[in-house]
């Protein structure tokens, strides 16, 4: 009777996944929902791109847009995973010591940061520059799915794309689930 019952969620999100989502008049083209049971969230990643899976513990899920003319990776979306030591009291603090640990240790130049509603929940926005090669555009949205472990949802790409980014990550926010 256990194993019914622990596989019929599992049943249940395989048919959510092989559901075609609507397309609608969206800005951004979303594909059908990635439904991760594990880590208990689910989201609509752009079309156009393809899945990479891995073997991290902190990686969760993964997807990357081609340059059409050259088969280049022109931009990654992840969603991570990131453990506090002590679950934050009050999540504008939070973000503050965030921001500041980010540049220290990341080499992070934010340019900007706030808290604002996503999924129905608090979360911290943060865009800015990596120090990485060719300082990629990055945007990353921490959202609280336990009181010390935060969902990460990431963009990256070149600095000349940071509209086209911004625009790709808040589609995608507009379908997360935790």
């Amino acid at each position: 009777m256990i194993r019914q019952t622990l596989c019929l969620p599992l049943a249940c999100a395989a048919m959510l996944v092989s559901v075609p989502a609507a397309r609608g008049d969206d800005a951004v083209p979303l594909d059908s929902r990635y439904i991760d049971p594990i880590h208990g969230f689910s989201l609509r990643p752009p079309t156009g791109t393809e899945r990479r899976k891995y073997t991290s513990q902190a990686l969760l899920a993964s997807w990357l847009r081609r340059d059409a003319a050259t088969g280049a990776v022109a931009w990654t979306l992840s969603v991570l995973r990131a453990v506090e030591a002590e679950p934050p009291a009050d999540l504008a603090a939070y973000a503050k010591e965030l921001v500041a640990r980010l540049r220290k240790n990341d080499d992070f130049d934010v340019k900007s940061s706030e808290v604002v509603s996503v999924a129905g929940r608090k979360v911290v926005d943060i865009r800015g520059v990596s120090g990485g090669e060719g300082k990629p555009w990055k945007r990353q949205v921490h959202v609280q799915a336990e009181p010390a472990c935060f969902l990460v949802v990431q963009i990256s790409g070149p600095a000349g794309m940071r509209q086209t980014l911004d625009a790709v990550c808040q589609a995608v926010l507009e379908t997360l689930s935790l």
